[in-house]
């Protein structure tokens, strides 16, 4: 792949999550991609369609200026109005619309607001934000390079969680609706590579994967996470997919490493906490704001995902702390390499207490797990660090080709 070099863009990221706070892995993955492109030397602006409730304040002191609210209504009262009436008042559905329809989620009210943006600010790219997010591309002429960054598959979605034994919530649409909501976009951003196989196999013309952008992170100096260290550590917000995550851990789990090692000590934190029982085998922290903090006090990060699609945050951020992770085999995909570097995977519940085992009794391989894990963050990042430079150099290239 070769890299072009970069030149200033001004690009408008229109999200419907916030960049704040970073409360949840899709939070921090917007929040991230924008410190980076502001790295890049990117005139970059964000334009939030606020369907999930953020910290306005907070986010208006990030962004300052090139801050802009979207006028638009909550995904609820959008699919309420599509099951009882098949239709969104606002305009942003025909009447009869299927709740499988890619723009079941979109208002159209924003479109004036985005015509102004451009025309004030003439925008060489438009950057969306999930692909429910892809009919606002539709404002825009080709002389603007349009991407959409994926975060997921949501095809087939609702019975994928139905299977996992969960009630389908949040958005998720069929193969035919998300194929023409991506068609909109010039380039489709994969959060990892089987997804971009997934998307590429649909036709699109452009595709390519970018991960999770977390820089390293550095402990402090003479800290030692074998002494004063919290045994486990599990970070997640209150998804249904986590919550019945964590029941699996509790029920299948928890016993088995309790009866190895009775005294150990396990932390919760994030917005989950709300959604689990109290215990006196685990202790719940409620959110950290302070992540560096949290994992430089833990030994050893958890994370018993059981279904889901998408790149799990929650498994590859602790790598950037030098923290080993024990996970299923579904929290290691999208980054398959760190399989035995710094990523222990527990296919049974048996085999994830035996990594735990292994990583507490041992500290030369506790050791040699943390460095892993590491040197995996760093290519990991440099990776998707250069494939976001070719995405801009390709951005620009189509800009002046237009």
């Amino acid at each position: 792949m070769e890299l072009l070099p970069i030149v200033t863009q001004r690009i408008l990221l229109i999200s419907p999550t916030p960049t704040h706070p970073q409360d949840a892995g899709n939070r921090a993955r917007i929040f991230h991609l924008a410190q980076q492109l502001r790295s890049l030397n990117c005139d970059l602006y964000f334009a939030y369609y606020d369907i999930e409730g953020g910290d306005l304040d907070a986010m208006r002191t990030y962004w300052g200026d090139r801050m802009y609210l979207l006028p638009c209504r909550k995904a609820h009262d959008l699919d309420d109005d599509l099951t009882c009436t098949g239709s969104v008042s606002s305009g942003g559905l025909k009447a009869g619309a299927n709740l499988a329809t890619v723009d079941r989620w979109y208002d159209s009210s924003i479109e004036e607001e985005v015509r102004r943006l451009h025309r004030l600010l003439r925008f060489s790219t438009i950057w969306v934000e999930y692909v429910y997010l892809s009919k606002v591309l539709e404002v825009f002429d080709d002389t603007v390079t349009k991407v959409i960054d994926t975060h997921d598959v949501f095809a087939n979605r609702k019975e994928m969680l139905i299977n996992g034994g969960i009630t389908p919530q949040w958005f998720y649409t069929n193969c035919e609706s998300e194929k023409l909501g991506l068609s909109r976009a010039q380039i489709v951003i994969a959060i990892k590579e089987e997804e971009a196989e997934y998307f590429k196999g649909l036709g699109l013309p452009a595709v390519i994967t970018i991960g999770h952008l977390l820089p390293d992170q550095h402990c402090s100096p003479g800290f030692d996470k074998e002494n004063d260290s919290v045994d486990l550590l599990y970070v997640a917000s209150h998804n249904p997919i986590n919550v019945k995550s964590w029941d699996y851990f509790t029920e299948k789990i928890l016993f088995l490493i309790k009866a190895k090692f009775p005294d150990i000590s396990i932390n919760v934190a994030g917005k989950i906490c709300g959604s689990i029982p109290d215990s006196k085998y685990y202790r719940k922290l409620g959110i950290v704001d302070d992540l560096q903090s949290l994992y430089r006090s833990a030994r050893i990060v958890i994370n018993p995902v059981v279904c889901g699609t998408g790149l799990k945050i929650k498994t590859v951020e602790p790598l950037a702390f030098g923290c080993p992770v024990v996970t299923t085999s579904i929290g290691i995909g999208g980054i398959e390499g760190a399989k035995g570097l710094g990523v222990l995977v527990g296919r049974t519940p048996k085999e994830f207490v035996g990594h735990i085992e292994m990583l507490l009794m041992s500290r030369s391989y506790y050791r040699k797990q943390s460095q892993y894990a590491r040197e995996y963050h760093k290519k990991y990042l440099s990776r998707n660090r250069r494939n976001l430079k070719w995405l801009l150099s390709y951005c620009d290239n189509q800009r002046q080709s237009s």
